[in-house]
């Protein structure tokens, strides 16, 4: 998937579900939800005019502009992806209880 940004600004993402996607805050940070618009796949063809604009923007709350520490983002969509085209899929999360490896206690 790609996200364009007040149509020059182009960055990466990923579908989390068919309202939020991940992406960096670098490309975000203070930037208008209206101005954002993201495609679910990377080919602009297959997708051509099916885009879906964003309805809020939130930049993690404790990212670093100098050293690029936290650089994540959530991006909310309207309407909604959809989800039962299968060329479009969501990345997989581990469950919330996991706390990665090694396992911290």
């Amino acid at each position: 998937m790609f996200i364009i940004i007040d149509r020059k600004k182009l960055c990466g993402g990923s579908i989390l579900s068919s309202t939020w996607v991940l992406t960096v805050a670098h490309r975000v940070q203070n930037v208008i939800a209206s101005q954002v618009k993201v495609y679910p796949s990377t080919n602009l063809l297959a997708y051509m005019g099916q885009w879906q604009l964003a309805s809020v923007v939130i930049p993690h709350k404790n990212y670093d502009t100098i050293i690029f520490t936290n650089d994540i983002a959530l991006i909310q969509v309207s309407p909604p992806f959809n989800m039962t085209d299968r060329r479009i899929s969501k990345i997989c999360l581990p469950i919330s209880t996991r706390t990665g490896y090694p396992q911290i206690n």
